[in-house]
């Protein structure tokens, strides 16, 4: 048994929302998806010279020498992800340093708290510890903001978590762009949101977003007074052309629509479309004081949604 200590880059990448994708496709279909996704990832892996350490389930390990290789690769992952819905969304946390390598895998603090920052990432981003920052190139620093101040496990101070951007890009040639939210809205035409809860009414535009439904009237764009609501238990993002609902809460959330059954979703998220009702904390039949209307439309742009 040998045992060698290298500073490594350690990236997982794991497929986000794969719980929901077995209820709505069943079991062939979805494991279908996520192993095509998981291959794809595995091939930019190999191709920005990473070393795959294991796969867990629908995530994989992956070990690089260069940071500066790990975030070309993340943010190739996560541009695969956004070109025609052709893989599955995925969410990506990655740290640097010193680690311990024993037979063919990795151990230590860097593995921990890269693990740690990609429980904490959405589906779609990035998200970096600050010796996984400090390490980067000042030219790929610039692509990253501060996203939060947290304190890792077996840390006493905080620290930064930084999020790598990757949206803004053209390929050469047959050029496929993600268009960003100002690229959306400036048509003529765009997709707007409303919700209801009690006699609250409320229209979404795509730039508003994200929009928080939560128990802290401090945090949440719609406070949700009720007693299994979580202070920031979900938001509304606007992705690749829908609005799409993140849970983040303890208890979940139900989310229903005219087509399909009730959705339980916990820590995972669902795309919203056309009508339904969004149940915080409890099944949609148990009440309607935690029940928030949505529904989808066409709103010209010079429409003004209310508020906030």
């Amino acid at each position: 048994m040998t045992q060698q200590t290298h500073p490594r880059a350690i990236m997982f990448a794991d497929v986000s929302g794969s719980s929901t994708l077995y209820k709505l496709l069943g079991n062939e279909t979805a494991k279908a998806k996520i192993d095509a996704t998981l291959e794809a990832m595995l091939t930019e892996t190999e191709a920005h010279q990473g070393h795959l350490i294991k796969t867990i389930g629908d995530e994989i390990m992956v070990s690089f020498e260069s940071a500066h290789q790990a975030c070309l690769c993340a943010q190739r992952l996560q541009r695969q992800a956004g070109i025609g819905n052709s893989q599955l969304p995925v969410r990506i946390g990655m740290s640097f340093g010193e680690t311990l390598i024993e037979n063919e895998d990795v151990f230590g603090d860097i593995v921990n708290n890269a693990a740690w920052v990609t429980q904490v990432a959405r589906a779609g981003q990035i998200l970096l510890t600050e010796r996984m920052y400090k390490s980067m190139p000042f030219e790929m620093q610039m692509e990253c903001h501060e996203f939060d101040r947290v304190t890792l496990k077996g840390d006493e101070e905080k620290s930064i978590i930084y999020r790598l951007q990757w949206e803004s890009f053209t390929q050469s040639h047959n050029a496929t762009a993600v268009m960003t939210i100002d690229d959306i809205t400036e048509s003529n035409d765009v997709v707007c949101i409303t919700l209801e809860y009690g006699n609250y009414q409320h229209c979404i535009l795509p730039q508003q977003t994200p929009f928080v439904l939560g128990r802290d009237s401090n945090r949440a764009n719609l406070r949700i007074n009720h007693h299994l609501a979580s202070r920031e238990h979900c938001e509304v993002v606007f992705r690749r052309g829908k609005f799409v609902l993140v849970d983040h809460s303890t208890n979940g959330t139900y989310v229903s629509t005219q087509n399909q059954q009730e959705i339980y979703l916990r820590r995972e998220e669902f795309p919203l479309l056309g009508e339904g009702k969004i149940s915080i904390g409890q099944s949609i039949d148990k009440g309607d004081q935690q029940v928030v209307h949505f529904s989808t439309s066409l709103a010209t742009s010079d429409l003004k949604a209310e508020p906030a």
